[in-house]
């Protein structure tokens, strides 16, 4: 796998952790840390104490003594063992265990999906729920906008969280690995009263699918890499793409498969 190319460098932790080294001890820290980052096994390193002097620029001798200050001062793990000096970041080495279980994830989702990818969802809400899509996205309903957004009534508010609800637990029990949204009540309610469609949103609510689910789900784990959260956020987005999506084409008669 490729090094990363770059590396967070968080100036808190690190003052923290070497104001009370000797500038000498800091530039050899330093230089362990990015040496830990391209070792073949990120955030441990196990060298002679001849190739760690190599690594600070001095003399063995100086590399001991720079490697004990390291050790006792607990800004990194040092071992000494056999000749071999172990050198061993925690921060690095954690965020190392944590991408293998995120990549480890991925694989068992993306296996999961392929294998349910033909099964369909016992809802018997979608049938209902596709007749209030066209009400938001249709030609002859052009969503609500400002001040003049109607306000669902609390049999519509009713409805659309039992629809949500519903969907979600469809789509959990497809894939056990999607985790419970934060706060999803209070994304529910965001939902009905942000949706810009009639009923004041439920009618959005309400085209929300179990698939939207999975499928922001996917989307998540492909960006985990970097600094997202897993919200309500990723199903609307789901939701939108979806059915911003132009319609499959309609086979017309007497038109053979292969366009003759």
């Amino acid at each position: 796998m490729a090094k990363a190319p770059a590396m967070q460098f968080y100036v808190k932790d690190w003052k923290a952790d070497t104001d009370g080294l000797s500038v000498a001890a800091k530039g050899a820290w330093i230089q362990c840390i990015a040496t830990l980052h391209l070792s073949q096994k990120r955030g441990v390193e196990r060298r002679s104490l001849a190739a760690w002097a190599r690594v600070f620029g001095c003399t063995p001798e100086e590399a001991d003594t720079l490697l004990h200050e390291i050790k006792a001062s607990g800004c990194g793990h040092v071992t000494f063992r056999n000749g071999d000096v172990t050198v061993l970041s925690r921060r690095i080495d954690r965020e190392r265990k944590a991408k293998e279980a995120n990549r480890m994830r991925v694989s068992r989702h993306r296996a999961k999906r392929g294998s349910n990818e033909n099964v369909t969802s016992p809802s018997s809400s979608a049938s209902a729920s596709a007749i209030t899509i066209k009400d938001c996205n249709g030609d002859e309903t052009p969503p609500y906008a400002g001040p003049d957004k109607p306000i669902a009534d609390a049999s519509q508010v009713a409805k659309a969280t039992a629809h949500l609800r519903d969907q979600f637990r469809i789509a959990r029990q497809k894939d056990n690995d999607i985790p419970v949204l934060a706060r999803f009540d209070t994304w529910v309610q965001q939902v009905i009263r942000d949706g810009g469609c009639h009923n004041g949103g439920a009618d959005y609510a309400l085209s929300i699918m179990a698939a939207d689910f999975t499928t922001a789900f996917a989307s998540y784990l492909d960006r985990q890499n970097t600094a997202v959260t897993w919200s309500g956020t990723w199903v609307q987005n789901a939701r939108n793409d979806r059915l911003a999506a132009p319609p499959p084409q309609a086979k017309r008669k007497g038109i053979a498969n292969d366009g003759t």
